[in-house]
């Protein structure tokens, strides 16, 4: 098993262990997010829940304005046996000999992210991870039914 992928499996073990912030169910998580001002780490992300598939699109604190990470598959993991406990939000950015795992756990008008940077290039800095509580900025939009015309 390479480094990266006992790392990885690391990650997982670890986000089964860890308590969530809070129960609440994975439509939730859609929304803007952001982090106080002068955060240094993760600064927003912005969670879709599209019919074609749930994506973040990340931002993270560089200097004179924050890097765009761009956007990445969002998924759902579910704890087993089912309705056990909260579900957990995963991505990962993959870019260079950079791989970026997120775990995203919510809480209460907050999203807790901690931010696995796992590097394999000869000349990289050490691999490291980070945690970030990002408060809810927006909430996503909601389809409302349109009242029938009267004829």
């Amino acid at each position: 098993m390479t480094a990266r992928a006992m790392v990885l499996a690391a990650v997982i073990l670890q986000m089964a262990r860890t308590p969530a912030v809070s129960a609440q169910n994975a439509a939730g998580f859609a929304g803007e997010w952001n982090a106080p001002k002068d955060h240094k780490g993760i600064t927003s992300v912005k969670i879709v829940d599209a019919p074609t598939g749930r994506t973040v699109h990340a931002f993270a604190s560089c200097t004179p304005r924050p890097c765009d990470w761009g956007i990445a598959p969002f998924t759902i993991l579910e704890q087993r046996p089912k309705g056990s406990g909260p579900a957990v939000g995963f991505a990962t950015w993959r870019r260079g000999t950079a791989t970026r795992v997120m775990t995203f756990r919510l809480g209460e008008g907050s999203i807790l992210i901690e931010l696995y940077n796992l590097f394999s290039g000869a000349k990289d800095q050490p691999s490291y991870f980070t945690v970030s509580e990002l408060r809810r900025t927006s909430e996503p939009p909601t389809t409302r039914a349109t009242p029938a015309t009267k004829r």
